[in-house]
Protein backbone atom coordinates (compact mmCIF):
# COMPACT_ATOMS: atom_id res chain seq x y z
CA UNK A 1 0.00 0.00 0.00
CA UNK A 2 2.89 2.40 -0.48
CA UNK A 3 1.80 2.89 -3.60
CA UNK A 4 -0.78 5.51 -5.61
CA UNK A 5 -1.98 6.42 -9.35
CA UNK A 6 -2.35 9.84 -9.56
CA UNK A 7 -5.75 11.19 -10.90
CA UNK A 8 -4.11 13.76 -13.46
CA UNK A 9 -1.69 11.95 -14.93
CA UNK A 10 -2.29 8.24 -14.25
CA UNK A 11 1.14 7.22 -13.42
CA UNK A 12 1.58 5.18 -10.34
CA UNK A 13 3.71 6.53 -7.86
CA UNK A 14 5.05 6.34 -4.36
CA UNK A 15 3.23 8.15 -1.43
CA UNK A 16 6.14 10.69 -0.78
CA UNK A 17 5.04 12.05 -4.03
CA UNK A 18 2.19 12.92 -3.04
CA UNK A 19 0.63 16.00 -0.38
CA UNK A 20 -0.52 15.08 2.85
CA UNK A 21 -4.03 16.21 3.10
CA UNK A 22 -6.24 14.73 6.62
CA UNK A 23 -9.43 14.60 4.78
CA UNK A 24 -8.45 12.43 1.95
CA UNK A 25 -8.20 8.59 1.05
CA UNK A 26 -4.67 7.37 2.48
CA UNK A 27 -4.40 11.02 4.11
CA UNK A 28 -3.04 12.47 0.70
CA UNK A 29 -4.16 14.33 -2.15
CA UNK A 30 -5.35 12.58 -5.83
CA UNK A 31 -2.99 14.69 -7.58
CA UNK A 32 0.94 14.21 -7.55
CA UNK A 33 3.26 16.93 -6.53
CA UNK A 34 4.00 17.39 -10.15
CA UNK A 35 0.88 17.75 -11.45
CA UNK A 36 -0.16 20.29 -8.98
CA UNK A 37 2.65 22.32 -9.53
CA UNK A 38 1.76 22.48 -13.01
CA UNK A 39 -1.51 23.10 -12.46
CA UNK A 40 -0.59 26.50 -9.96
CA UNK A 41 1.66 27.37 -12.87
CA UNK A 42 -1.32 27.67 -15.06
CA UNK A 43 -3.09 30.95 -16.30
CA UNK A 44 -6.43 29.85 -14.53
CA UNK A 45 -4.52 30.05 -11.42
CA UNK A 46 -2.33 32.70 -12.08
CA UNK A 47 -5.35 34.48 -12.64
CA UNK A 48 -7.13 33.17 -9.61
CA UNK A 49 -4.45 34.12 -7.00
CA UNK A 50 -4.61 37.94 -8.63
CA UNK A 51 -8.32 38.33 -7.75
CA UNK A 52 -7.99 36.48 -4.36
CA UNK A 53 -5.22 39.42 -3.84
CA UNK A 54 -7.42 41.90 -4.81
CA UNK A 55 -9.87 40.49 -2.45
CA UNK A 56 -7.49 40.08 -0.09
CA UNK A 57 -6.66 43.58 -0.18
CA UNK A 58 -9.81 45.75 0.31
CA UNK A 59 -10.46 43.29 3.65
CA UNK A 60 -10.80 45.69 7.04
CA UNK A 61 -7.58 44.19 8.66
CA UNK A 62 -5.66 44.49 5.32
CA UNK A 63 -6.63 48.02 5.13
CA UNK A 64 -5.66 48.94 8.59
CA UNK A 65 -2.34 47.30 7.92
CA UNK A 66 -1.53 49.00 4.85
CA UNK A 67 -2.28 52.68 7.17
CA UNK A 68 0.15 51.32 9.50
CA UNK A 69 2.79 50.87 7.10
CA UNK A 70 2.30 53.73 5.32
CA UNK A 71 2.60 55.95 8.50
CA UNK A 72 5.77 54.32 9.83
CA UNK A 73 7.50 54.63 6.43
CA UNK A 74 6.61 58.37 6.43
CA UNK A 75 8.23 59.13 9.64
CA UNK A 76 11.44 56.89 9.17
CA UNK A 77 11.69 58.62 5.88
CA UNK A 78 10.69 62.42 6.62
CA UNK A 79 12.93 64.07 4.24
CA UNK A 80 12.04 61.40 1.29
CA UNK A 81 8.30 61.88 1.63
CA UNK A 82 8.64 65.62 2.17
CA UNK A 83 10.69 65.70 -0.82
CA UNK A 84 8.08 63.92 -2.72
CA UNK A 85 5.10 65.48 -1.91
CA UNK A 86 6.63 68.82 -2.57
CA UNK A 87 7.31 68.00 -5.88
CA UNK A 88 3.71 66.35 -6.16
CA UNK A 89 1.88 69.22 -4.63
CA UNK A 90 4.21 71.81 -7.31
CA UNK A 91 3.17 69.43 -10.72
CA UNK A 92 -0.29 69.40 -9.28
CA UNK A 93 -1.44 72.97 -8.88
CA UNK A 94 0.73 73.55 -12.27
CA UNK A 95 -0.90 70.88 -13.92
CA UNK A 96 1.86 69.05 -15.40
CA UNK A 97 2.82 71.97 -17.95
CA UNK A 98 6.33 70.31 -18.21
CA UNK A 99 7.11 67.88 -20.68
CA UNK A 100 9.64 65.95 -18.93
CA UNK A 101 12.04 63.50 -20.67
CA UNK A 102 14.68 61.30 -19.98
CA UNK A 103 17.62 63.05 -19.53
CA UNK A 104 19.95 59.34 -21.21
CA UNK A 105 17.44 58.46 -24.27
CA UNK A 106 15.00 61.57 -24.33
CA UNK A 107 11.78 59.49 -24.42
CA UNK A 108 9.21 61.37 -22.65
CA UNK A 109 6.77 58.39 -21.54
CA UNK A 110 7.12 56.74 -18.06
CA UNK A 111 9.32 59.25 -16.63
CA UNK A 112 10.43 59.21 -13.07
CA UNK A 113 11.92 61.76 -11.59
CA UNK A 114 14.80 61.16 -8.84
CA UNK A 115 16.18 63.44 -6.29
CA UNK A 116 19.68 63.01 -5.69
CA UNK A 117 19.31 65.15 -2.57
CA UNK A 118 16.59 64.69 -0.64
CA UNK A 119 17.31 68.21 1.59
CA UNK A 120 17.24 70.05 -2.18
CA UNK A 121 13.72 68.71 -3.35
CA UNK A 122 13.13 70.76 -6.16
CA UNK A 123 16.28 69.40 -7.69
CA UNK A 124 14.99 66.27 -9.62
CA UNK A 125 16.64 64.41 -12.39
CA UNK A 126 14.04 62.80 -15.18
CA UNK A 127 15.05 59.45 -16.28
CA UNK A 128 12.27 56.82 -17.72
CA UNK A 129 11.45 54.07 -15.73
CA UNK A 130 14.35 51.48 -17.37
CA UNK A 131 17.28 53.97 -17.08
CA UNK A 132 16.07 55.16 -13.41
CA UNK A 133 16.52 51.51 -12.25
CA UNK A 134 20.20 51.18 -14.32
CA UNK A 135 21.07 54.32 -12.31
CA UNK A 136 20.40 52.95 -8.99
CA UNK A 137 22.99 50.53 -10.23
CA UNK A 138 25.55 52.09 -12.15
CA UNK A 139 25.58 55.67 -11.08
CA UNK A 140 29.18 56.38 -11.70
CA UNK A 141 28.38 55.50 -15.33
CA UNK A 142 25.92 58.48 -15.94
CA UNK A 143 26.07 61.87 -16.59
CA UNK A 144 23.46 63.96 -15.00
CA UNK A 145 23.69 67.17 -16.92
CA UNK A 146 20.36 67.46 -17.21
CA UNK A 147 19.45 68.34 -13.69
CA UNK A 148 16.12 70.65 -13.71
CA UNK A 149 15.60 72.62 -10.58
CA UNK A 150 12.23 73.33 -10.26
CA UNK A 151 10.74 77.36 -8.87
CA UNK A 152 9.31 76.71 -5.66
Amino acid sequence: MDRKICKECLKEKVLTDFYKHPQWVMWTLPRCKECIKKWRKSERERKMARINDLKRSKKPKRIKYQRERTIKYRQEHKNKYNAHKKVWNYLKNIKYKYNFECCICLTKNKIELHHEDYNKPNEIIPFCSLHHKWYHYWKNWIDLSKKIILPF
